[in-house]
Formats: structure tokens, sequence, C-alpha cells
């Protein structure tokens, strides 16, 4: 091989080498931050924490709002464009529907609590915060990550918070709800696995014993052709009442 051939290959690896080294750096830029960088309140001065903290109060409230209504829905607030079986009057999500398995992904969960608090966390801007000032930007980004034993919820929000000559700067907030999402997750893929495995028969026993372990509770609903299925976790609740998780099995 001539001396001019080795040259240009040697030339052409370290151009290569630049490129992917290029690509990882400015990754986040090129396809998306997947979650919203926050620092919280804890850089706020000391006298403006309470107003800081008052807000993140009613960011957790948001959040646990949006919990209860993921819950009742099977993963999807929004479950208006889903098959759905009319059980008391709630709407309850088929996640097994014409032998299919239609639960949700994680992360299809996650982004449906995201866009829940993202439209609904401006309403803490009503928080009563005498003496302070609230100056708000937009919110930015939300990300949600669904745990087994808590959901974190981080929201970026930059506000000013001002109180007389006193001015800091929040970016965002960052909140953790004790809730396990990720333990009833777990329970309802495999039972749903189970089903998919047998298309005609309703293994009740293959999720009311593996939800028996976790200290879950299931509530079964037989309507013949559906059965309405609702877990509850008294280990752990929000605001003084066990978790929900309602779904529906079509046959």
């Amino acid at each position: 091989m001539k001396r001019g051939q080795i040259t240009v290959f040697i030339v052409l690896g370290i151009i290569i080498v630049a490129v992917i080294g290029l690509l990882f750096a400015y990754k986040d830029a090129l396809i998306g931050s997947e979650a919203a960088q926050v620092e919280g309140i804890g850089t706020l001065q000391p006298e403006l924490m309470e107003a800081g903290e008052l807000i993140e109060d009613c960011v957790l409230e948001v959040a646990k709002v949006g919990l209860s209504d993921l819950g009742m829905h099977a993963g999807i607030i929004d479950n208006s464009q889903l098959e759905t079986f009319d059980f008391s009057g709630l709407d309850a999500t088929y996640v097994y529907f014409n032998q299919e398995s239609k639960l949700p992904s994680r992360e299809a969960m996650e982004e449906s609590l995201a866009l829940f608090v993202k439209q609904n966390v401006r309403e803490c801007l009503a928080v009563e915060l005498p003496g302070f000032e609230v100056i708000p930007a937009e919110v930015n980004e939300v990300s949600v990550d669904i745990g087994s034993e808590e959901v974190d919820v981080a929201v970026e929000w930059p506000i000013i918070i001002k109180k007389a000559a006193i001015e800091s700067k929040v970016d965002g907030f960052k909140i953790s709800v004790p809730v396990r999402l990720g333990v009833i997750y777990n329970e309802v893929e495999s039972f749903l696995s189970q089903q998919l495995e047998t298309p005609e028969e309703v293994c009740l026993s293959c999720l009311l014993d593996s939800a028996q372990e976790k200290d879950l509770s299931i509530e079964v609903n037989n309507f013949i052709s559906t059965y309405v299925f609702v877990v509850q976790d008294q280990k752990i609740l929000i605001n003084d009442q066990p978790y929900h998780f309602v779904f529906a099995n079509g046959y």
C-alpha cells in the first residue's frame, strides 16, 4: 500500500472519530432531552423559600390528581378514544380486547401524566402568597418517571419570586409521590401475558395469588363477557386513600 493511501485512511479515521464524538456530545440537542432538567426550589434564598414551598406543594397535589385519574383509566388519563366499559358510571378502559393486549406502555403512561401536569400546573399561580410577587414564565417541559415505590415528576417552569428588595429565580419543581404504580403495572402486565397464552380462559388465580404476595388487593367484577378488575394498594396511601388501578378485560 502506498504512503498516500495510508495517509488518506488515517485522515478518514480521524474524521469518523470526531463525528462520533460530536454526536455523543450533542445528542440531547439533536434528539431532544428525555427528562426535564430541574434543580428545584433548593436554589431559592431563605427569605423566599416559603413561597417556593407553597407552590411546590400545589404541584404535588396536581400530580396526585393526575395519578388518581391515571389509575382509574388504566394508565391513560384521556381514554375518550379507547374502548371502554361502563362500570357504575366509570369508563373502565379495556386493556384486553379482541384477544389483544391494549395495555399502554410505561412510557405512554408517563407521557399521559406529564401532559396532565403541564396542562394544569399553572393553577398553582392562584395559591395565596401574601407579601410575595411571582413572575412566571411558560411551562417548558414536564417529565415523569414511574418507579416501583414512587413516581417522580420534574416540572421545568422558570419562576421569579420577589419579596421587598429580595429576588430569586427557580428553574422548576421536583416532587415524588409515594405510590407503587410500577409494582401494579408489572402485575397487570404479567397477568395479560398469561391471558394472551390462553385467550379463551380467565385465570383469576394468576392475578390474585401474585398480587397478594405484593400486598395488593383485587376486586373482580364479572359481567359475563367483560371482567372489570380493581387493584387496590393499601400499603401506600394518597391523601389517606388507597390507590386504585381499574381495568377491563373483554372476552
